[in-house]
């Protein structure tokens, strides 16, 4: 499949993409007033992500272009890079398909916020922004066929280790604003039973 081989381009996109993620992360914690315990929130911890991969892939990228040129492959790390395109599109797809439209999820996975331009721009930012840009970077600018057949079950990892966490925080007590011990409804057995979880 063709890409984009301009490695300029793909560095404009990294950085524009990388301070999209800074002002999401930023704008999220100010809307939402929460401290460091909004890493307990996928979102946020696959925003981080993102940002983190952006602010490498800028600086492997301005080093190819002094390197090599202009013109060629310029990703970095394209097996981990999958993961990274795996995690944050669980963000967009579970905000959209499972918490978008229930009315106690206002704000970052339920974290309540007044419904005020700043806070509507982070939510969309942090949901659909970032994922999207992240998706995009991929399918424009990385050669395909450089995934293993077994990529695809190790970027999982990324996801259910969340779970896991998810456990572990509901096990030390800790009560999150919306008055359950997990972020999400579906990871909570009391709300959705266990079989609602396992699913």
């Amino acid at each position: 499949l063709m890409y984009c081989q301009n490695r300029y381009a793909s560095l404009i996109y990294k950085l524009i993409a990388l301070a999209i993620c800074i002002f999401g992360q930023i704008s999220d914690f100010a809307s939402t007033g929460l401290g460091l315990e909004g890493y307990f929130y996928y979102t946020n911890l696959t925003n981080l992500l993102c940002l983190i991969y952006f602010a490498i892939s800028v600086v492997h990228c301005a080093r190819r272009i002094r390197d090599d040129g202009g013109r060629g492959e310029a990703t970095f790390a394209p097996r981990f890079k999958g993961a990274v395109v795996l995690a944050i599109t669980v963000t967009l797809l579970v905000y959209w398909l499972l918490l978008e439209n229930q009315s106690s999820f206002t704000g970052t996975d339920g974290v309540k916020f007044h419904n005020t331009l700043p806070a509507v721009l982070s939510n969309y930012t942090v949901h659909l922004i970032v994922p999207l840009l992240t998706i995009l970077d991929w399918v424009i600018f990385d050669p395909k066929g450089s995934f293993r057949k077994f990529d695809p079950l190790l970027w999982l990892i990324i996801p259910f280790s969340y779970i896991g966490l998810a456990v572990i925080i509901a096990q030390t007590g800790f009560v999150f604003r919306e008055g359950g011990h997990y972020a999400y409804f579906f990871l909570d057995p009391s709300e959705v039973g266990l079989g609602g979880v396992v699913t």
